[in-house]
C-alpha cells in the first residue's frame, strides 16, 4: 500500500467460543456459493461467504441450507454467514446466548488447528454495517469485507441509484421491537 492508503478497521467480535472438531468428521464437500480460492493453479477454497436468503432461513430450502452449513462448518474452509433477515430462526444464535439478541448478525467460523473459533457480530438496526475480517489460510491477514460498501454497491448496480421512498414503504415482517420502531419513526420524521 502506498502512503495515505485507507486501512479498514475490522469489527471486533462481541462473543467468541472455541469448538473442537472430530477429525473423522472433516470431509471434502463441493461448494456452490461465493468462494475465496487460493489461485488458479491451486484452487483450494480458503473461505466461503453466505448471505442468508428467506428461502434458506424460513422457506422450503431451510433444511437443505442447514445441512450445507453443517458441512461447511465440518470442512477445512473458513465460513462467514451474514444474516440480515429479522424473521425466522437461525440456530447459530443459540451458540451465543450470552449476547442480547439483535435483528441482524454475522457469524465467522474461523478454522484452527484442532477445530474452529466461532465469532458472532451482533448488528442493531441503528448500527452501521461493519467491516468484517474474512479469514484466509496461512500467514495471510484477514481480508476486509466492508458490508456497508458491498450493499451500497449492490444497490447501485441493481437499481441505478434510484432513491428509496422510505415514508411510503412498508416495514417487512416481523414487526420491529418498540425501541427499533421508535428509532425508525424519529428517522423518518426528519426526512423531507
Amino acid at each position: 500500500m502506498g502512503n495515505g492508503a485507507n486501512v479498514a478497521t475490522l469489527a471486533v467480535p462481541r462473543s467468541v467460543r472455541e469448538v473442537v472438531i472430530d477429525p473423522l468428521d472433516v470431509r471434502r464437500h463441493r461448494q456452490h456459493y461465493l468462494v475465496v480460492r487460493e489461485n488458479q493453479k491451486w484452487p483450494r477454497a480458503l473461505a466461503v461467504v453466505e448471505l442468508l436468503s428467506p428461502a434458506n432461513k424460513t422457506g422450503n430450502s431451510a433444511w437443505a441450507y442447514y445441512v450445507k452449513r453443517g458441512k461447511m462448518l465440518a470442512s477445512l474452509t473458513h465460513f462467514l454467514e451474514i444474516d440480515l433477515l429479522r424473521g425466522g430462526d437461525n440456530p447459530l444464535r443459540q451458540h451465543f446466548s450470552d449476547l442480547t439478541p439483535t435483528p441482524y448478525f454475522a457469524f465467522v467460523g474461523r478454522k484452527t488447528i484442532g477445530g474452529r473459533r466461532e465469532e458472532e457480530y451482533p448488528i442493531r438496526l441503528q448500527d452501521p454495517l461493519p467491516t468484517l475480517g474474512l479469514p484466509l489460510w496461512g500467514e495471510r491477514p484477514d481480508l476486509p469485507l466492508d458490508l456497508a460498501e458491498a450493499f451500497r454497491s449492490a444497490y447501485e448496480l441493481t437499481t441505478g441509484g434510484r432513491p428509496i421512498r422510505y415514508k411510503s414503504e412498508m416495514i417487512p415482517v416481523p414487526a420491529l421491537a418498540t425501541k427499533d420502531a421508535d428509532w425508525v419513526a424519529n428517522l423518518l420524521a426528519v426526512i423531507q
